[in-house]
């Protein structure tokens, strides 16, 4: 078949044609947006599970449920550096936050005074200004100066949720990867968190890692496992496995057979990435527009050569 339409998407964080398995997360996550819109509070949340079972995937999702809610989103990957190279990350995709909460000209005395804070972040590992370039305020002293991570970031996340608030706006941090977080660094994120959960500020922290975060949230610190939900997601029912190998083939004029598409999800287990290398496979040798098991089978080669690698 045409492999210009072939519908499978067998790549790192790529979304599916259809997402499906999910509905309980994607729920929480509405609901966790329109409760801190009411000025309530709520558990954030980590998703947890293997690599290939769709958590970046589901960060994708939320962004765009956040977007369209006016949250401002900082949608971030995680990587293994030092406590200055993450404070750095930090003041450049807060800077952005500013700016999108409001154009700089209309900034209110909240919103100028998050600046000032955000100044002060930035100082240890930014004196230049460089990193906060268009600000334009002076450092707010006090305030997220003192060197530990800990305690500036939980002035500074108070800070902006307090800006966001009076804009009648949230923050939303989507942070893929978290186990990559050093423990100073997940400690701080967790407390600082913790801090606007006390104010009532809408700033939440939704992230996604392997499984061993919720231990190491934990060890962090103990009121972790109060402050997220921690939703382990992995392989699909054989309902929704089939689904997910059908629906995309019949969007572009195909079909597989029953006894096809049963030894596919029997092959596949359900495994989210396994059903997409599968499914790309199998659509570079069939002819169509029927998919039998003899094109399952003859796709085999392929498939476990691509997971071997």
């Amino acid at each position: 078949m045409d492999p210009l339409r072939n519908p499978y998407t067998p790549n790192a964080g790529a979304r599916p044609p259809v997402i499906l398995g999910r509905d309980d997360q994607l729920q929480t996550f509405a609901l966790l947006l329109a409760r801190m819109a009411a000025g309530r509070t709520e558990q954030s949340m980590i998703i947890t599970g293997l690599r290939g079972v769709g958590k970046t995937v589901l960060l994708g999702s939320f962004r765009t449920e956040a977007l369209g809610q006016s949250w401002v989103v900082i949608d971030s990957e995680v990587s293994k550096h030092s406590d200055d190279a993450f404070r750095r990350d930090l003041v450049s995709d807060f800077r952005t936050a500013l700016f999108e909460l409001s154009p700089k000209a209309r900034w209110s005395d909240r919103l100028k005074r998050a600046a000032s804070v955000l100044r002060s972040f930035s100082i240890s590992v930014d004196p230049s200004g460089s990193l906060t370039a268009g600000v334009d305020v002076a450092a707010l002293e006090g305030q997220a100066d003192s060197g530990n991570l800990h305690r500036d970031l939980s002035d500074l996340f108070v800070a902006i949720g307090e800006a966001a608030q009076e804009q009648g706006r949230g923050v939303v941090l989507l942070y893929d990867e978290v186990q990559f977080l050093t423990q100073p660094q997940l400690e701080a994120l967790i407390a600082a968190l913790h801090k606007t959960v006390q104010r009532g500020l809408p700033v939440t922290l939704v992230g996604a890692g392997l499984p061993q975060i919720a231990e190491l949230a934990g060890d962090a610190k103990s009121y972790a496992e109060r402050l997220f939900k921690f939703p382990r997601i992995g392989s699909l029912s054989d309902a929704d496995a089939s689904r997910a190998l059908a629906d995309p083939a019949e969007s572009e004029g195909a079909t597989f057979s029953p006894g096809a598409l049963h030894l596919a999800v029997e092959l596949t287990e359900g495994y989210p990435y396994f059903i997409q290398e599968l499914g790309y496979a199998v659509w570079g040798v069939a002819g169509g527009p029927t998919i039998t098991p003899d094109d399952v089978e003859a796709a085999l080669p392929l498939y476990e050569s691509k997971l071997d690698s």
